[in-house]
């Protein structure tokens, strides 16, 4: 994503959310699509009167519907678009279908617009219901990946004091080992 934002192109945009399981109540279509949107820098008419992605000047809820319209016709003015979200599986389930359908009507109307989606291995089916055209990329840690990430979070630990060192120890040998094999 890095290089793609670097090459600084004016016909082309990279967009970027993550989902968190921490926030599935402020999650919604309508939230991750103005997300885009406001990634965009490119909006037909400008971006003025979409600065409150929640309401309209008369108090309505913005829709779904109107914001996936006009981030289309923003991503059509573009060569090429990338929209990459990161942990679908942490979107609110009840609401993947709705977003799947939107970002699947993004790129049958944008044909510039390529999605970069990840997700732990249980999303792949559904998101294959959705999306018929598709290249998987399968990444997979490894036990020494684990304890690297594991010992960077005791060095990033707030309470230090918390867990003895033996505890460390014995959370580097089992957590590892305990990660299921897809």
């Amino acid at each position: 994503m890095d290089t793609l934002r670097n090459q600084r192109l004016r016909d082309r945009v990279v967009t970027c959310l993550y989902c968190d399981s921490q926030t599935h109540k402020e999650q919604s279509t309508v939230h991750m699509l103005s997300a885009i949107l406001k990634q965009v820098e490119h909006v037909p008419g400008g971006i003025g009167a979409f600065e409150r992605p929640r309401k309209h000047h008369d108090g309505r809820e913005i829709e779904s519907v109107e914001v996936l319209r006009l981030l289309i016709l923003s991503l059509r003015a573009m060569k090429r678009s990338y929209i990459c979200i990161d942990a679908m599986d942490e979107f609110p389930s009840e609401c993947r279908p709705e977003l799947f359908n939107s970002l699947a009507k993004i790129t049958q109307q944008s044909p510039g617009t390529r999605l970069f989606l990840t997700g732990r291995w249980y999303i792949r089916e559904e998101i294959g219901r959705h999306f018929t055209r598709r290249a998987e990329i399968r990444i997979e840690p490894t036990e020494e990946d684990i304890r690297n990430f594991l010992t960077i979070g005791f060095r990033n630990d707030r309470e230090p004091q918390v867990m003895n060192s033996d505890l460390k120890e014995e959370i580097l040998q089992i957590i590892p080992e305990k990660v299921p094999k897809t």
